[in-house]
């Protein structure tokens, strides 16, 4: 057949997986995030996001470091397979809107339920919508319209 699994889950868009390097891996990192972060929630996703923490300010190099995306997929979800399915769609997503994002960032984003079930334009929408609340997609229209509270 030829095409990988991104490909599968959205047909007529480019193949783009999200590279192992820029997958947050460590657990500290996760609790910093959950600590120091405000999440944005959606119907299907939650999402935090925070600089990356540099553990000596004086290591810190005048060239941003990537940011790293973290996944998180509970077993309420469903059965493993499903979990994993909807983890290779969340990590297309993510490579695809990467190029947006700036860099020295580290993004979580937590599967809700019915994620699973959702399709992959719907998750999509909502991710580039989480993203554009949190401020960090760059160019194209991010600014949300202030709420009758806001005004």
């Amino acid at each position: 057949m030829g095409l990988s699994v991104a490909c599968l889950f959205a047909p007529g868009k480019p193949c783009m997986s999200l590279p192992r390097d820029r997958s947050l891996k460590e657990s500290r990192d996760f609790a910093r995030l959950r600590r120091e972060a405000k999440p944005k929630i959606g119907r299907f996703l939650l999402m935090s996001a925070a600089p990356a923490a540099s553990p000596d300010p004086a290591t810190q190099t005048a060239t941003p470091t990537p940011t790293l995306y973290g996944v998180i997929t509970p077993k309420y979800l469903g059965k493993a397979h499903d979990r994993n399915r909807l983890r290779r769609r969340l990590r297309a997503i993510i490579a695809a809107a990467d190029p947006d994002v700036p860099g020295g960032l580290h993004v979580v984003t937590l599967a809700r339920r019915g994620a699973a079930k959702a399709s992959f334009q719907t998750l999509e929408a909502e991710w580039r919508k989480l993203a554009a609340r949190l401020g960090l997609l760059r160019g194209g229209n991010t600014r949300r319209k202030p709420s009758p509270r806001e005004r």
